[in-house]
């Protein structure tokens, strides 16, 4: 008899078990349902696309109240996929199938969307999280979230340099140039950018006199840090002056500070205020940011002073 019941534990426990890896799975066709809809929205293919929908799906984008129709959703897409030169979300996508309490089939994505705008060439990117509702191979509901402000901002920054003067259109076009010198550790194009004379003080200490000790900085990072990355988060002008957030990211795979790398990777936010002269051409850099942090992350330790 106690056999028997153990036998039935077992039954009870092996069930149970099987029933929890149902909830979950990262396959199936719902989930190559999903895939088809990002395939679709990339390729363009709108007609494809409405037909994954229910007739009375409802969608909701960064709110529960309000629901929109399918159409509304795909006019949408199509408006904001018009000031777009390119734009999607790339192989990096993750998928999972859930099976909610109440029994009903969920699909969940996490994903990169990237756009680049036609009219300033400048890379957006949103992370975006879906979660799908899928109901007889039709999706009954969709809940979407992402930062809208990400691109409306970028969408600003152009309404700006259309109605801005002159000088202040050249100094935000010449913002994108110096970051592409920077990535791509282009000294010539950095030099067409500043003046002869440019300085940069970092944390308020002179770091660079003239161009060229300016461009052996850059030199330095990037060998130290041949994936060096520098992106541009926000900024504003004021009277000739740029102020600006950035965040810098790199592997030190190579010699930086007279140090043997580390192949530790940082990722540094920091601030600078551009000065410019009357032709939109950088004299002076100002930069902050948290020196200690960096070395830090690269494995750097900070020995503490012996006592007398």
């Amino acid at each position: 008899m106690k056999k028997i019941l153990l036998i039935g534990l077992a039954v009870i426990f092996f069930m149970a078990c099987e029933q929890k890896a149902e909830r979950y799975s990262t396959s199936g066709p719902e989930v190559d349902l999903v895939k088809g809809l990002l395939a679709d929205y990339q390729n363009g293919d709108w007609d494809s696309w409405k037909e994954k929908y229910a007739d009375t799906a409802k969608v909701y984008y960064n709110q529960w109240d309000d629901s929109i129709t399918v159409a509304q959703s795909m006019e949408g897409h199509k408006s904001t996929i018009a000031l777009l030169s390119s734009y999607g979300f790339g192989d990096n996508v993750i998928y999972e199938k859930i099976l909610s309490d109440k029994g009903n089939t969920w699909v969940n994505l996490w994903g990169r969307w990237e756009g680049t705008l036609k009219e300033n060439n400048k890379v957006v990117v949103l992370p975006v999280h879906l979660s799908v509702h899928v109901l007889n191979g039709k999706i009954v509901q969709e809940n979407g979230f992402w930062d809208n402000s990400i691109m409306q901002n970028a969408l600003e920054e152009i309404e700006e340099m259309k109605n801005a003067p002159e000088i202040e259109k050249t100094i935000m076009a010449n913002h994108d140039k110096m970051i592409e010198a920077w990535n791509n550790n282009d000294a010539e194009a950095f030099k067409a950018l500043s003046s002869v004379s440019i300085i940069r003080n970092s944390n308020g200490t002179r770091q660079t006199n003239n161009q060229s000790e300016y461009t052996e900085m850059m030199n330095q990072f990037h060998t130290g840090f041949p994936d060096f990355k520098v992106s541009l988060d926000s900024y504003f002008l004021k009277d000739g002056k740029s102020y600006i957030n950035w965040t810098c990211t790199g592997t030190n795979t190579g010699p930086f500070m007279d140090n043997p790398p580390t192949g530790k990777k940082m990722e540094i936010h920091g601030y600078s205020v551009w000065a410019f002269d009357s032709n939109g051409l950088a004299v002076q850099e100002d930069a902050f940011f948290d020196n200690m942090d960096m070395l830090s992350q690269l494995g750097y330790t900070v020995t503490p002073p012996k006592a007398n």
